[in-house]
Formats: C-alpha cells, sequence, structure tokens
C-alpha cells in the first residue's frame, strides 16, 4: 500500500539548469518532460545558455551545449 502512496523525488528544474557547466547533463524522468522543457526555454532566453534534450525512456536527458 506504501509504493501507491509513494511520491517520486522531484529535482528543481530551473536552479539545476542554472548551474549546469557546458558538457554537463542532468537527467529527469520523462513524466516531468512538459515541466523540464518549458523551464529550459526559460532559462535559455533569461541567460543565453543552449541545452539540448534527448529522450531514453524512461529518462529526459538534458545536457547544456553552450
Amino acid at each position: 500500500m506504501e509504493e501507491i502512496n509513494k511520491k517520486e523525488q522531484k529535482d528543481p528544474v530551473m536552479p539545476l539548469l542554472n548551474k549546469l557547466a557546458v558538457g554537463e547533463s542532468h537527467t529527469y524522468p520523462c513524466t516531468r518532460a512538459h515541466v523540464v522543457r518549458s523551464t529550459m526555454n526559460q532559462v535559455q532566453l533569461a541567460t543565453g545558455k543552449v541545452f539540448k534534450t534527448r529522450l531514453e525512456r524512461p529518462n529526459l536527458i538534458i545536457t547544456r551545449v553552450e
């Protein structure tokens, strides 16, 4: 019964994307793809950093390119 009520740990998106150095990556579950991509676009517009996404089910991998 505990497994049903157990929530997955959610890493904060914006602080992690802001801290990524060029060439570094971070992995999120696919269930958060919409939130991660939206936040990634906000960070790109605000900071000029460039990110690349790669889907490897069940994960979404974000890599900083520039």
